[in-house]
């Protein structure tokens, strides 16, 4: 997801009533994540993704219960590039 896209669902939530409110007193501290990275380190790159798991269906679709798709995101603007270069070397 890119930083546009995140920062267009900020300015879209901050409408939500009381949520303005609520984002302009809420600190986090300094040290606290809410993401946890994945980081591979294949020779010396280090490359760091962040996954996001998306259940699929309900409990009534059978076909599709117990179907849960993992992407994973780069973490990091130098994993991005990484991936990136990659990608094209490889179409």
């Amino acid at each position: 997801m890119t930083s546009e896209v995140m920062a267009a669902y900020h300015r879209g939530s901050a409408l939500l009533s009381g949520v303005r409110d609520a984002m302009e007193g809420a600190k986090a501290p300094a040290d606290a994540s809410i993401v946890i990275p994945l980081e591979i380190q294949p020779g010396k790159a280090r490359l760091s993704f962040f996954s996001s798991f998306a259940t699929i269906g309900t409990p009534q679709d059978v076909t599709l219960e117990e179907l849960c798709l993992e992407s994973l995101f780069p973490a990091d603007e130098e994993t991005e590039r990484m991936v990136r270069e990659i990608a094209s070397s490889a179409s």
